[in-house]
């Protein structure tokens, strides 16, 4: 049996130091696909606070890539987020590989956003990281 659990992040705070914005709040769009028989859920969370701001769920399909749920959010400036990605696998553990790409030019960032790759099975499981597709986006001029 694989154990994966020393590589990425823990599902239960996935940290995201990348999703700020300096100047003004800016709406973020939750979406993503799974393929495992299992539900995967992903909420994000502000540090300190006492909810999720989004949460989408998915899978259950026996294997079959689907669709996961979608959200909007808002994030603020000064405010640092983190994300808790769970499934229905025993004590709901799974393992986040993480990568953050933007969009700049000259001095301005037009868009950014994060990219989870996700093992519902870190510990037992076949550590493949192909269990869900968990995406995290934000655009300067979303209306």
């Amino acid at each position: 049996m694989a154990n994966c659990t020393n590589v990425g992040s823990a599902g239960s705070n996935v940290p995201l130091p990348d999703l700020i914005t300096t100047t003004t709040a800016l709406t973020c769009f939750l979406s993503g696909y799974t393929q495992t028989g299992n539900t995967v859920t992903a909420s994000i969370w502000a540090t300190g606070g006492s909810s999720a701001l989004a949460t989408i769920k998915g899978g259950g399909g026996g294997g079959a890539v689907t669709a996961m749920t979608t959200a909007t959010f808002q994030i603020q400036p000064g405010t640092t987020y983190y994300a808790v990605v769970s499934s229905t696998q025993p004590q709901g553990l799974t393992q986040v590989l993480t990568a953050y790409d933007a969009l700049s030019y000259g001095t301005t960032t037009y868009s950014g956003g994060y990219t989870f790759c996700v093992e519902d099975t870190p510990s037992g499981g076949d550590c493949d990281f192909n269990d869900a597709l968990i995406n995290v986006n934000w655009t300067l001029y979303a209306g």
